[in-house]
């Protein structure tokens, strides 16, 4: 059904819809909040999500695919300078990235396409000096269309398939050239994260069960030189099994496995780089990778002192503020809860404490996958939150950890959001979501989003300043 019609006068009150999305001025005053969730309503309808608030922009929009339609489907992304890659996954396209010159922030263009014929994407990452993209493959369905077999005689079929991760030389960035991989367990590497550690290029890979890391060796090809995570010993192992539910082996390797790494240098401790491991239902690890084949591990967090925790620890970022090291948490639910972010006090991290939780407004359940958080930049005291069918939002900082918003109607936490609407063919009409927003990044004040279904957008938060470089995520 469309939007109860009180709701719909309450966003046009609010000036949340409007003839267009035409830019205001650079600073616009806030409404009066409006949750913009209806938790009955067409989920797939364009015009019954044309919602924003009045300091929340569109400046660009491209579908990214083939004659105006979206690839099947788009997540995750990285940018360097004016280039964004973007994952196109490969359930129903063709699986590898797009690169999108976004110079022009109010034109995004693709300029050029990896395509990864074999296998099943699910990440993207640029390297630091951007001469390079890796990209990350697990297994799943491969090919176009799900389920294609890797050519014996293909002579790419050991850098574009299966398994682990492709690096691709983007001296010409049109034209994206698989030079190396590297294979990762036979699960593959869900998500990476590539820095240059003690003068070594390193790829951090999420392998099953492991955090695995990579580094050259003689001749220019990949090696494993390291393997960490609670179960990389007997001893793990043991600890895993005695800190799960009973469940069979498949829900052991699925609520302990880590799921996503963020690597940075530690914001209070310059030189120093921590890797925050998401572990699911095994909650948080902090691990010191200064020396990737020497790693240690720092702390853990399993939820305690949450208001709201049921595990399924999806991402962290660490922050630093005022002097104080500060790690902001989330999950991605799958059931019929309710999401929820947390804000940690690592400044110890043997001794992590809650120091602020986020609740969405109107405690929605997450319908599945639908109304989760997922991917998030933490920087100029906000949270910049991809919500899947939420869309995007900017959360202040400070005022979730002052904790006295919750009950406040005017929701001084939630700064503003947009909900990606652009009107496209979508590829799955039955099963869409408009949006279903995956992936967030900040650059020069402005905010670059991923949607699944309706392609890559350019954002702005009215109060960030455009082309300011200091406003720019570095994750």
């Amino acid at each position: 059904m469309r939007l109860p019609l009180l709701v719909a006068l309450a966003l046009v009150a609010a000036g949340c819809i409007g003839a267009s999305d035409d830019p205001a001025p650079a600073r616009v005053e806030r409404g009066p909040f409006v949750d913009p969730i209806v938790d009955e309503h067409d989920h797939a309808s364009f015009a019954d999500h044309a919602l924003w608030t009045p300091n929340m922009h569109l400046i660009g929009h491209t579908p990214m695919g083939e004659d105006g339609k979206p690839f099947s489907y788009i997540g995750e992304m990285d940018t360097f300078g004016d280039l964004t890659v973007v994952q196109v996954l490969g359930r129903g396209s063709m699986p590898g990235f797009v690169v999108l010159d976004t110079s022009d922030p109010a034109a995004p263009i693709v300029i050029g396409r990896a395509e990864m014929p074999y296998s099943y994407v699910v990440d993207v990452k640029w390297s630091p000096d951007g001469k390079y993209v890796f990209a990350a493959s697990q297994a799943g369905p491969t090919g176009r269309g799900g389920g294609g077999q890797t050519p014996a005689d293909d002579p790419f079929r050991f850098l574009l398939t299966g398994n682990g991760f492709t690096q691709f030389d983007m001296s010409d960035p049109t034209k994206p050239t698989a030079i190396a991989g590297g294979l990762a367990e036979n699960s593959g590497c869900h998500m990476l994260s590539v820095k240059e550690l003690r003068g070594e290029l390193t790829v951090f890979c999420i392998a099953r069960g492991l955090v695995t890391v990579y580094q050259h060796v003689a001749g220019g090809a990949w090696s494993q030189v390291n393997a960490f995570g609670p179960g990389a010993t007997t001893t793990g192992v043991e600890r895993l099994v005695g800190e799960t539910l009973a469940g069979g082996p498949n829900a052991l390797l699925l609520g302990v496995g880590p799921h996503d790494i963020t690597i940075q240098e530690d914001p209070i401790e310059p030189g120093r780089f921590i890797a925050s491991v998401s572990y699911w239902d095994l909650g948080l690890r902090f691990y010191d990778v200064t020396d990737p084949r020497a790693v240690v591990e720092l702390g853990a967090w399993g939820g305690a002192g949450a208001e709201v925790y049921e595990g399924n620890v999806h991402g962290a970022m660490l922050y630093g503020h005022h002097g104080e090291r500060l790690a902001v948490v989330g999950p991605e639910l799958l059931g019929s809860t309710y999401p929820a972010l947390w804000i940690l006090d690592v400044t110890d991290f043997a001794a992590p404490k809650v120091v602020g939780e986020w609740i969405p407004p109107g405690a929605h359940a997450t319908q599945g996958l639908l109304l989760t958080t997922h991917q998030f930049q933490v920087l100029n005291e906000r949270i910049y939150l991809a919500y899947n069918h939420a869309g995007v939002w900017v959360l202040d900082l400070h005022a979730i950890m002052e904790g006295s918003y919750a009950d406040d109607p005017a929701r001084p936490d939630v700064l503003g959001y947009y909900l990606p609407h652009q009107e496209v063919e979508l590829y799955d009409p039955e099963h869409a979501a408009v949006p279903n927003t995956w992936d967030v990044n900040v650059k020069d004040g402005l905010v670059l989003a991923s949607d699944r279904y309706t392609g890559f957008y350019v954002l702005h938060y009215a109060d960030d300043a455009m082309g300011d470089a200091s406003i720019t995520s570095r994750t």
